[in-house]
């Protein structure tokens, strides 16, 4: 795509559009339930060209403002 791009050259683009969906879960069961969602809606992640899902621990939460309660 040129420095200055023409209002053609951005509709004429091939660009495959995705989306990107971000979300914090502290319920393991709930993430299960989740991908599961996921995979119906999108299909087989383990596929080509479907998209991709990880699962990270979150360590460390700062700017939640008081919002999360402790859970003892």
């Amino acid at each position: 795509m040129p420095l200055m791009p023409s209002l053609r050259d951005l509709f004429e683009s091939n660009e495959k559009h995705h989306r990107t969906l971000l979300s914090v879960v502290d319920d393991e069961r709930k993430v299960n339930e989740m991908i599961a969602a996921a995979q119906e809606i999108i299909g087989d992640l383990d596929r080509g060209n479907t998209g991709f899902l990880f699962v990270v621990p979150v360590v460390r939460v700062h700017g939640l403002g008081g919002m999360h309660k402790s859970r003892q």
